[in-house]
């Protein structure tokens, strides 16, 4: 009997979870880190059978519990690079140049300047 192509990914997906969890599991509440280990042993059971639609729940499983750690990871990264920008780069604050001045990019050949059409 041929399984389907996620019968392969399975064995990929419980290595990943696994290591994401060694490595990031202590940022999570234990009560997530205890729904990914048991997603993580239910997809290992189903891999050990042949049922494809076992396999494929428990992949879909192990992915839904895998998204609070991958959410937390997301988030301390966010704050990091908040926490790290400096003022005028990407992510940081900077003050809108004061009324009147020019403000000009490297490079930029446009002036971005007021004028007044006189009738003649």
């Amino acid at each position: 009997m041929k399984l389907p192509k996620f019968q392969y990914v399975a064995p990929k997906s419980v290595k990943e979870a696994s290591s994401l969890l060694k490595e990031h599991g202590d940022k999570v509440s234990a009560k997530t880190r205890g729904n990914i280990e048991s997603a993580v042993n239910n997809l290992k059971e189903a891999i050990k059978g042949d049922n494809a639609d076992a396999i494929k729940k428990a992949i879909e499983n192990l992915s839904e519990a895998g998204q609070e750690l991958g959410k937390t990871l997301y988030e301390e990264a966010a704050k990091k690079q908040a926490a790290s920008a400096q003022p005028g780069e990407p992510g940081g604050q900077s003050a809108p140049p004061p009324e009147g001045e020019v403000k000009r990019k490297a490079g930029d050949d446009v002036i971005d300047a007021e004028f007044e059409a006189k009738d003649s």
